[in-house]
């Protein structure tokens, strides 16, 4: 990661964080391997099929989710293809073993960038789900607002039959149709249960989603985790040495300060994407229940509430969290967890250091 790290860090540290990205990179490209001669992406694709039949993807949430893949992608590249082009031109004219480093380096960088794909793919499809679930919240508080609430207090306005039959063409491309009901297409009597009913199944199948993304990913992100976190702590650990600790480095051969914070914003950037998408989609799915709760009270008919109940139920009966290795919890407590145990590393490392000098 640095011009020389003959006097910072020993081989064996060296050697260390290559190999980490190497064999992650290994692993994972096999699992894809995998997955794709086995046809493990089979269940996910055909979840995502019976989700369009009850909520195709709306154009607003297309036009989000193109800009949220353009501005992460955009960063992260911003992050990390002039870093690692500066380190490589420093490798290849400042130090003797030039053409040696570059050579090595240069596949060390081709394999991170490979594991950083697999991040990206995991995280456009995690804010596919994220959206999915915002907009069955969306439509939960359109219908306590709509009708629920207009039930109870009716000197607020005009309690419709139809929550949406106010609402104009354009103002969403997916509406709620009453004649789509899972089980009783042709039934017009409680048409509230009926959107309820669709609301259930389309939160069951984004619940279905999750777990396949978590089937999918978990071991990539596992091994991405890991590897951003060796790769942090060994750059924080060589960058406070470089400034602090030793004064016999020359600083034209030893990267810029400007090159450390480039390179540890990098891997700090994909880790925080990784955990707070999985956080936020995780809290979106969870939000349902409160919703549900507030719109289940006396005013409703007694199909409706059960239909709520029911709903709730599935939601409680099953944890939704995005998981890596199925060992710990993509969450922003992760990256607490992860600066903690960091800096312990970090101390003992440093002591390390100490005592061979």
């Amino acid at each position: 990661m640095v011009d020389d790290w003959s006097d910072v860090l020993s081989t064996l540290l060296t050697v260390l964080q290559s190999r980490v990205v190497a064999i992650a990179s290994v692993i994972s490209r096999g699992i894809v391997l995998y997955n794709a001669y086995f046809n493990k992406y089979q269940k996910y694709r055909t979840t995502l099929e019976s989700f369009s039949i009850y909520s195709p993807m709306t154009a607003a949430v297309w036009s989000r989710y193109k800009l949220y893949s353009v501005v992460t992608v955009s960063l992260c590249l911003t992050f990390m293809l002039p870093t690692n082009f500066v380190k490589l031109y420093n490798m290849y004219y400042k130090h003797p073993d030039g053409s040696l480093l570059v050579t090595h380096f240069f596949f060390f960088y081709l394999q991170n960038f490979s594991m950083y794909l697999i991040e990206n793919d995991f995280a456009n499809r995690c804010f596919v789900v994220y959206a999915t679930f915002r907009d069955i919240n969306d439509d939960l508080n359109r219908l306590k607002t709509e009708h629920i609430d207009l039930c109870r207090f009716p000197f607020l306005g005009k309690a419709a039959d139809d929550p949406w039959s106010n609402a104009a063409p354009s103002s969403t491309s997916r509406v709620v149709v009453y004649d789509k009901d899972f089980y009783c297409p042709r039934d017009k009597a409680n048409p509230l249960t009926n959107i309820v009913e669709i609301l259930k199944i389309r939160h069951w199948l984004t619940r279905e989603a999750v777990v396949d993304i978590n089937y999918l990913f978990g071991n990539h992100l596992g091994l991405s985790i890991l590897s951003l976190s060796v790769l942090v702590l060994l750059d924080v650990y060589t960058g406070a040495f470089h400034s602090f600790a030793n004064d016999r480095v020359d600083k034209k051969i030893f990267r810029s300060m400007l090159l450390f914070f480039a390179c540890v914003l990098q891997y700090s950037y994909r880790f925080c994407v990784i955990t707070i998408l999985s956080n936020v989609t995780t809290n979106q799915a969870v939000n349902a229940k409160t919703l549900i709760t507030d719109i289940n009270n006396r005013y409703l008919d007694t199909s409706t509430q059960e239909e709520l109940q029911l709903f709730y139920a599935q939601i409680s009966s099953r944890c939704i969290e995005f998981t890596a290795c199925d060992l710990f919890t993509l969450n922003t407590r992760l990256i607490t967890s992860a600066i903690a145990a960091g800096a312990t590393y970090l101390v003992i490392l440093v002591q390390f250091h100490s005592g061979k000098n």
